[in-house]
C-alpha cells in the first residue's frame, strides 16, 4: 500500500508545531503544482501528466503551550489517499535540554485500487534523538484481478464390443486471481541528529504478512546533510 508515510509526515508538521513563532504566510504563483504554507497549515495542489488532482492539506487543528492537535488529509494518483488525526505532547518544559515530545496518531489510507489500511502508531523525540513504531491492519477484502478461461480438448480413439470408436474430450478450467492487502503489519523508526556535522541518521524496520503464508520485510537507512 502506499502510506508507510503518516510517520514522516506527523513528525514534519511536528516539528513546525513546537517551532519559533510563526511568520507572514506565503502563497506560490498561479502554476501547477500550486502551495500554499500559512503559519498553522500547508496546502498543496497538483495534476499529473493522468490528468489526476493530486494534492495535501495538513493542519494544526488546536494547540497550547504544552500539545497540539495535527490533521492530514491527501489525495494520490487514480483515487488514492487518506486520513490522519495526530496529538502531540511535550514532556518537560521546552527550554529544557531533556524536554520531549510524545506523539501519536491514527490514520486510514487507501491505494488506488481501493485496498484500504488503518494504521496507530505513537513516537518519542528529543533534541538529538527520535523513535517511533507502528501497526497496521488491513480493513478492505478481496479483490478480483483477473479471470482466465482454459480449454484443452483431447481426441480419445479406442475400440470396444461395438467396434472402434473415436472420441473428442474437452476439459475447461475457470482461474480466477485475487489480491488482498497484507493482513497485519508493524515498523520501527529509529534516528538521532549530529549537531556539528549538520547530520540526521535514520532507519527503519517493516514487516507485513497476509494470509497463505504471504510475508514481506522491508530494511530502510537513510542520510540527511542539513547546511547552515
Amino acid at each position: 500500500m502506499i502510506r508507510k508515510l503518516p510517520f514522516c509526515i506527523a513528525f514534519a508538521l511536528a516539528t513546525s508545531a513546537n517551532a519559533q513563532p510563526p511568520t507572514e504566510p506565503v502563497s506560490g504563483e498561479a502554476t501547477i503544482p500550486l502551495t500554499y504554507v500559512g503559519s498553522n497549515a500547508r496546502v498543496s495542489l497538483g495534476v499529473n501528466d493522468d490528468g489526476d488532482v493530486l494534492g495535501e492539506i495538513l493542519a494544526i487543528l488546536g494547540k497550547t503551550d504544552e500539545s497540539a492537535w495535527l490533521g492530514e488529509l491527501w489525495l494520490g494518483q487514480g483515487g488514492a489517499g487518506g486520513v490522519q488525526l495526530g496529538y502531540n505532547r511535550l514532556r518537560g518544559t521546552a527550554d529544557s535540554d531533556k524536554a520531549s515530545v510524545w506523539k501519536f496518531f491514527a490514520a486510514g489510507d487507501q491505494n488506488m485500487f481501493k485496498d484500504r489500511k488503518a494504521t496507530l502508531g505513537l513516537g518519542w523525540e528529543r533534541n538529538d534523538l527520535f523513535f517511533s513504531g507502528y501497526v497496521s491492519h488491513a480493513t478492505s477484502s478481496t479483490r478480483l484481478v483477473d479471470t482466465r478461461l482454459l480449454s484443452d480438448t483431447t481426441t480419445l480413439s479406442g475400440s470396444d464390443a461395438n467396434g472402434a470408436y473415436t472420441q473428442t474430450q474437452t476439459i475447461e478450467t475457470l482461474i480466477r486471481s485475487f489480491e488482498h492487502p497484507y493482513e497485519n503489519g508493524v515498523g520501527l523508526r529509529l534516528g538521532s541528529y549530529f549537531d556539528e556535522p549538520l547530520l540526521r541518521v535514520r532507519g527503519g524496520f517493516d514487516y507485513e504478512k497476509g494470509k497463505f503464508g504471504s510475508s514481506q520485510t522491508t530494511l530502510s537507512l537513510g542520510i540527511d546533510k542539513l547546511f547552515r
